[in-house]
């Protein structure tokens, strides 16, 4: 249940072509805000190496902490994942959406669930945490990108009508 409110994506942008969804690092950021609040107190209580420590490792926790995007845009029919630090951006998948045939919600025995990305050969991407949430936020999700996906679709079809 933890994670699903500690890696939880949201929807950040979203048109008829293009979606982006995005997942912030509250578990860093958290720890980073902990380890600030016991720097204060070791300054307050005068043990300056225990405070320049906790300091340091708090902005350490800061500048690791990766938010990961999610872009799926029809109009360049790809579907871009990438992590962004305060110091860098990386792309770690890049994939043509005619790649991806659909979206859907994987419902585990424990009730936990995650959103899953089928591709056209069988295989399958998990792009969400497998958790079991307090609220329902990943079924918005998968409508949304099974929107766009039809989307990006729509010119495959029509060139399977015109050979017909």
């Amino acid at each position: 249940m933890l994670h699903g409110v500690i890696q939880r994506l949201r929807i950040i942008h979203q048109t008829d072509t293009k979606l982006i969804l995005r997942e912030l690092p509250l578990l860093d950021w958290g720890l980073a805000f902990f380890l600030a609040i016991t720097s204060l107190i070791l300054v307050i209580s005068q043990f300056w190496t225990s405070a320049g420590v906790a300091a340091g490792v708090a902005l350490f926790f800061i500048l690791q902490g990766r938010t990961r995007l999610i872009t799926f845009d029809a109009d360049a029919n790809f579907l871009n994942i990438e992590y962004q630090t305060p110091l860098r951006k990386q792309v770690i998948n890049e994939l043509p959406l005619q790649n991806i045939q659909r979206a859907y919600l994987y419902k585990g025995d424990d009730d936990g669930t995650q959103i899953v990305l089928v591709h056209i050969d069988g295989e399958e991407l998990g792009i969400s945490v497998y958790s079991k949430d307090v609220n329902v936020w990943k079924d918005d999700i998968v409508i949304a990108i099974n929107t766009i996906l039809h989307e990006a679709h729509k010119d495959d079809n029509s060139a399977l009508d015109n050979e017909s």
